[in-house]
């Protein structure tokens, strides 16, 4: 067969081929189809088993893919670590955490704004769920200062940090946790902030929240401490007739 004559087939092959991928699609939409369905009661299903066997938990009804690849060994956590310029106060920053997030309530409906924080989390059957909010739950727990030989240098730093994640969050213990580092010289300490990624996509709890980075909510530091704004109105120079 000359050249002309396979230049010629070209189209009525990309023509075939292009009517057997739309048929083929046409075909499958069925199948898919079914195992989205199947898939959809199964979960249902095996949700309402797992609510009736265990009807002391709340099982979390949303399945992500970071959830379904969650292991002991290999749980999500959102990480950050900031760096603090100025002196602060331990307990000022405890009650603020406990009165303006922990305990923080909606005015609308009159339920906590993050009502999960006080609950610790389990897995059943690969579903995750809520514990009942702890009795002995307590903010030391979650706000922790490192002093004393626990005190690190800015050099060593990440050495110091990749020990305190290395640690983990004890199990009984509701997923989040600050953790206060200061740091030898100067007025100077760094904030590690360790939380469940459900924390974020079931309670919608971000970092600004547990960081308290609202201008207004910056109060844990002690007076006069570096990196604290002024809180006074500027005086006004204009002249009044």
């Amino acid at each position: 067969m000359s050249t002309d004559d396979e230049e010629r087939h070209h189209p009525l092959r990309d023509t075939m081929f292009t009517w057997m991928s739309f048929m083929l699609s046409v075909v499958s939409i069925p199948a898919f189809c079914f195992c989205y369905l199947t898939t959809s009661i199964g979960r249902f299903v095996l949700l309402r088993i797992l609510k009736s066997k265990f009807p002391e938990l709340e099982f979390i009804k949303s399945v992500s893919i970071r959830s379904a690849m969650d292991t002991p060994s290999n749980t999500g956590y959102i990480v950050v670590l900031l760096k603090v310029n100025g002196d602060f106060n331990v307990d000022l920053m405890r009650h603020t955490i406990q009165t303006d997030i922990v305990d923080k309530y909606d005015r609308t409906s009159g339920r906590l704004c993050f009502p999960h924080l006080r609950c610790c989390l389990t897995k059943k059957w690969m579903r995750y769920a809520w514990t009942k909010p702890s009795k002995n739950f307590s903010i030391d727990n979650h706000v922790i200062e490192l002093v004393g030989k626990n005190t690190v240098t800015e050099d060593d730093i990440m050495q110091r940090v990749n020990e305190v994640i290395t640690e983990g969050i004890p199990a009984e213990l509701p997923q989040w946790q600050i953790t206060v580092i200061p740091v030898d010289e100067g007025d100077t300490f760094y904030m590690l902030v360790r939380i469940h990624h459900l924390y974020a996509s079931e309670d919608g709890i971000g970092l600004s929240e547990l960081l308290l980075l609202k201008p207004d909510d910056l109060n844990w530091k002690q007076p006069g401490g570096g990196g604290g704004g002024g809180g006074g109105e500027d005086d006004d120079d204009d002249d009044r007739p």
